[in-house]
């Protein structure tokens, strides 16, 4: 959430409101400092196989963590993904923590060290009095204010009425919305299904209590002798709702003769509450919610009986993606969901805010009525797509997204309706598009999506800014990703099982940070090649924490290899690689790659031609455009001198 405009309107006992925000999402505009914690995760390698009851009953494994960080240190809790929450005795600036939790991270058993950050949905509003233009004749729907979603309808919207001739769902697909919790509003009846209250923190949690099965939001309002003492970073505020409100675009009732009308009108949405009081909470929390929500385990709450394909993350905060995040999202794709962002509010380089900087998720920008980039969102190279997030300082209160709410000032009071911009608005748009696209294509996995979602957009506004700051590849676009699904669903290629799958393919796991998932893995000596450590100094994986070592001494022969479809228009394979070689003779070790068994590209690995570094390999593969294909590569080696080939980050261009 970006911003909201109070509208006064009395109709069917129903009124609108319009708030306007004093600062965005994500804290302020730049890359600010993080918000001050009093948490560190830690986890351990898994030969340490450490549990909760080792941490609280093993103190010698806890007092080396407060030896080393020479701090006191109390353990809180255990994580998903097999981490743990420590804790410090008061808050400090990240920074400090950052250093804290750097000297833990030296232990011997110790995978990685980093400090709980605080992570917010928005900052917050004052009320300001305003008026909802008059409705017109709604178009397919009923719905009291349906003239006014320009997000919905409008020429630089979403293009929905005309997707929904296509679909409007089924009710099997589930969406997760990862946010403040919901509210019963009359909107969204019959829509949720049952969530999870995640805030451990029973302050912050502002409902007497921590976890528990009630995913409700109680109100995150802050007073003055909260903010800033209790609530570092956080200023005084009414309750936003902001989770009910990215709810509605989602899935509001359509044709039910009041309010507005959601983007999909079947679909089931699992609430998962990870933020309480000031919209913020521990990184922690919020990553359990995340892993919950996909059907994932987590220590001490019961299995989520509804596991949701799509993910919606309207939050976030300043710096780099954490190692726990990463984590999450790796094994969240793994299951097959999709997670997706928001940008952030910040009109900055959208690389230094998290978790949008995690990689292998869709990331959204907003975009004005008009088409343009949205004076506050964020922008750059990793923003996948844009969408409708209106701009209430250019466009006025009807230029922001309409959308559910509640008149409460702190505890719940009454159904409303609210017009908000921001990023936080932007992104449930794409998860309702893409709620939709798995409705028809349940196979979808991150890597089809985003790929769909860009190669279907429609352009920005004539003289937007996107041409320099990049935003994605265009505004999402319904009607076109549903009508290309639609088209090519029932179309049979030979030696695909799911048809679907391999007309959508691109490189699946391209980047090895899933392992060895949709790779075939070869060592004539059995060597494990693809690898998250153990690299020899001063290798490093070109990107994330895994890559690919080919390679060895001995007649070593090794390879990876995958078949997907090669789009038309595809000029080459791209991939990083990194060779070392002790072998001074450049005829016996070779690096090849092959498609459908016939090679394309050969040379040599020797001392000669060693890189010193990460370097890009393009491969001249264009003759294969528009076929399935079987991708191999392959190093042989044939003395007793070892040479190396490392790959990553394999992809097509």
């Amino acid at each position: 959430m970006r911003k909201q405009l109070n509208l006064a309107v009395i109709m069917a006992l129903l009124c609108v409101a319009f708030l306007t925000e004093s600062q965005p999402l994500y804290s302020q505009t730049g890359a600010p400092a993080g918000l001050p914690t009093d948490q560190i995760i830690v986890k351990y390698l898994p030969s340490a196989r450490v549990s909760a009851q080792d941490m609280q009953v093993n103190s010698a494994r806890l007092q080396a963590a407060v030896d080393a960080a020479g701090v006191t240190l109390n353990y809180a809790h255990a994580m998903s993904g097999d981490a743990h929450v420590l804790q410090l005795g008061s808050p400090l600036p990240e920074a400090d923590v950052q250093r804290i939790a750097q000297r833990i991270a030296m232990l011997p058993d110790v995978a990685y060290a980093e400090p709980d950050r605080i992570l917010q949905a928005v900052d917050f509003p004052n009320t300001v009095p305003a008026r909802l233009s008059s409705a017109t004749t709604p178009i397919k729907t009923n719905d009291t204010y349906f003239s006014n979603q320009w997000d919905i309808t409008g020429t630089y919207g979403m293009n929905m009425t005309a997707a929904w001739a296509i679909t409007t769902g089924i009710s099997s697909t589930v969406v997760a919305v990862i946010d403040t919790g919901y509210l019963d509003h009359t909107d969204l009846s019959g829509r949720f299904v049952q969530g999870y209250d995640f805030v451990t923190n029973a302050t912050r949690a502002n409902d007497t209590d921590g976890r528990d099965t009630n995913a409700h939001d109680p109100g995150d309002w802050v007073t003055s002798g909260e903010a800033g003492t209790t609530l570092p970073g956080c200023s005084v505020h009414n309750s936003t709702w902001h989770g009910t409100h990215v709810a509605g675009t989602i899935g509001a009732i359509a044709n039910n003769g009041q309010g507005i009308a959601g983007i999909n009108k079947l679909a089931r949405i699992v609430p998962a509450r990870v933020l309480g009081k000031c919209g913020s909470n521990y990184e922690s929390d919020i990553i359990d919610g995340m892993r919950w929500a996909a059907g994932l385990a987590v220590s001490g709450v019961p299995s989520n009986a509804n596991p949701a394909k799509v993910l919606n993350l309207s939050l976030g905060g300043s710096g780099s993606c954490s190692a726990s995040e990463q984590s999450a999202i790796n094994d969240i794709n793994a299951v097959g969901a999709i997670v997706v962002i928001a940008a952030g509010n910040n009109n900055a380089n959208a690389a230094n805010y998290q978790p949008a900087s995690c990689k292998r998720v869709i990331v959204v920008g907003a975009t004005r009525k008009n088409g343009l980039r949205a004076s506050y969102s964020n922008y750059g190279a990793i923003v996948d797509i844009s969408a409708p997030g209106g701009d209430i300082t250019n466009d006025g209160g009807p230029g922001g997204i309409l959308s559910t709410w509640n008149t409460g000032t702190q505890s719940p009071s009454s159904d409303t309706y609210v017009y908000m911009d921001g990023t936080s608005m932007a992104t449930p748009h794409v998860v309702g598009l893409v709620s939709l696209m798995v409705g028809i294509a349940p196979t979808l996995n991150f890597t089809r999506t985003e790929a769909l979602l860009k190669s279907t957009a429609h352009a920005f506004g004539a003289g937007n800014d996107c041409v320099n700051l990049g935003c994605g590849a265009g505004i999402a676009d319904a009607k076109a990703v549903l009508t290309f699904l639609t088209a090519k669903k029932n179309v049979y290629i030979p030696k695909v099982m799911q048809p679907i799958d391999l007309l959508l393919a691109t490189v699946i796991n391209g980047d090895f940070e899933l392992g060895n998932q949709g790779w075939t893995a070869y060592s004539s000596h059995a060597y494990t090649l693809t690898m998250n450590g153990g690299f020899p100094s001063p290798v490093t994986p070109h990107s994330g924490i895994w890559a690919v070592w080919l390679g060895g001494a001995n007649s070593e022969t090794s390879y990876i290899e995958q078949q997907f479809y090669i789009p038309f228009g595809t000029h080459a394979l791209s991939y990083w690689q990194w060779q070392t070689s002790n072998d001074a003779d450049c005829s016996a070790d070779f690096a090849s790659v092959s498609v459908n068994g016939t090679e394309v590209d050969a040379y040599n690995v020797c001392t000669a031609e060693s890189t010193y570094g990460w370097v890009q390999h393009l491969v001249d593969i264009s003759a294969y455009g528009g076929t399935a294909a079987t991708v191999r590569i392959q190093l042989v080696t044939n003395s007793t001198f070892l040479s190396n080939l490392y790959v990553d980050d394999v992809g097509l261009q």
